[in-house]
């Protein structure tokens, strides 16, 4: 599977989240819903 690049916006979302102690998983399904994106 190939790998997609994040945009820098998705990037600093994570960021900020994973910050803020929310858990991987809250950070993955708030990306998917925010930006429609699946991370992993």
């Amino acid at each position: 599977m190939a790998k997609a690049k994040l945009s820098d916006e998705v990037k600093t979302y994570i960021v900020q989240a994973l910050a803020c102690f929310d858990s991987p998983s809250v950070v993955a399904a708030a990306v998917k819903k925010e930006f429609g994106v699946d991370v992993s």
